[in-house]
């Protein structure tokens, strides 16, 4: 269907436009894209609308594959070894079984004491200590290196610190390497002897 409309420009008649009138109202090309283009941009907006679905069932898909993909990689990450108790410690430093690593602060030492035969290396230097040379780091704390099969406890004061330096130690390539749970307050609350560094 068309019609006839005519429009004026500063007062004079303008020529004669043919104008489609497809539920536009009789409006003019100008017209159409400016208010008359709604419907267009309605379709469009429709369009979008109808896309959210797929797009969110694709980002669900995308999230699903990365979970799976993250649980294979942590379901491959070797069992810690078992922690160790006060009296199983007790019984091994009393025999020389185990080196006993203390990460706690030199100050802490200093001010609440340590467990005797404990070595005490900084957990923030643990992980670069652990592995200098041999020679290197006998000189640097005192006693030898500890082979990386050998039996290894590590503590702070309530057994946090303690498992960081464990991960450190194994990420290292020690092999077992045991937390003392409780660490120091344990040792304390069940009256083992306590010794103080030599100033």
């Amino acid at each position: 269907m068309y019609c006839i409309m005519s429009t004026r420009v500063n007062g004079e008649m303008n020529r004669q436009d043919k104008v489609r009138g497809q539920g536009y109202g009789g409006m003019t090309g100008a017209s159409r894209r400016t208010g008359g283009g709604r419907p267009k941009r309605a379709g469009k907006e429709m369009n979008r609308l109808a896309r959210i679905p797929l797009m969110i069932q694709g980002q669900v898909r995308c999230m699903n594959k990365i979970s799976l993909q993250s649980s294979y990689r942590f379901s491959s990450l070797p069992s810690l070894p078992n922690d160790i108790d006060f009296a199983e410690l007790k019984k091994e430093l009393d025999k020389d079984g185990v080196t006993l690593i203390d990460v706690r602060l030199p100050k802490e030492l200093h001010e609440n004491g340590m467990v005797p035969k404990s070595k005490n290396i900084l957990l923030q230097a643990l992980g670069v200590s652990i592995l200098l040379p041999e020679e290197d780091f006998t000189d640097k704390f005192g006693f030898e290196k500890p082979d990386v099969d050998e039996p290894i406890v590590v503590m702070c004061l309530a057994g946090i610190r303690a498992r960081t330096a464990q991960l450190a130690m194994i990420g290292a390539g020690y092999k077992n390497v045991r937390v003392y749970v409780g660490s120091y307050e344990d040792w304390l609350e069940n009256g083992g002897p306590i010794v103080y560094p030599e100033v």
